[in-house]
C-alpha cells in the first residue's frame, strides 16, 4: 500500500528535499525554514503556531470525533530542520551556495552530517505524507 503511494508523492518529496539542501539555515536563523513548514502544514489544514522558541512551528491536525469527550486521534511528530555549517562538496543542482557553510571535520563529524540530511529527507517525506488521507 505505502508504495504505490510513496511512488506518486516522490517528486513532490523530493522537491521540498532539495529546496530544505539547496536554502541552508542555522539554529534560530531558520525562518525561512519555519515559513516553509508553516506554509505546508497549513496548507494540509493544520492549525498553525510560528514562533514557538523563536523559529519553532506547532501544527495542530484535531481529531474528528463526535464529542468533547471523545474528540478523535491525535498524533505528532518532531524533526530537527537545522543546517550544518559545512559546504557541499557533492555536486548536485541542489548544493547550497552560501560562504558561511565551511565544512571543518574537526568540529562536525561526518556522522553528524549525515544525520541532519537523514532528518531533513524525513521531514520531507513526513510533512508530504499528510496527502494520504
Amino acid at each position: 500500500m505505502f508504495a504505490p503511494w510513496y511512488d506518486a508523492q516522490k517528486l513532490t518529496s523530493h522537491s521540498w528535499l532539495r529546496d530544505l539542501h539547496r536554502h541552508p539555515e542555522t539554529g534560530f536563523e531558520k525562518v525561512r525554514t519555519a515559513a516553509f513548514v508553516a506554509d505546508r502544514l497549513g496548507a494540509f489544514g493544520y492549525e498553525v503556531e510560528t514562533g514557538i522558541g523563536g523559529t519553532g512551528v506547532v501544527g495542530t491536525l484535531h481529531g474528528t470525533g463526535t464529542s468533547e469527550e471523545y474528540p478523535g486521534c491525535s498524533i505528532a511528530f518532531r524533526a530537527e530542520l537545522d543546517a550544518l555549517p559545512m559546504q557541499e562538496k557533492a555536486d548536485v543542482d541542489y548544493a547550497p551556495h552560501h560562504p558561511k557553510f565551511i565544512f571543518d571535520p574537526d568540529i562536525i563529524p561526518f556522522e553528524a552530517a549525515i544525520f541532519a540530511d537523514l532528518a531533513k529527507h524525513r521531514t520531507s517525506k513526513s510533512l508530504n505524507s499528510n496527502q494520504l488521507t
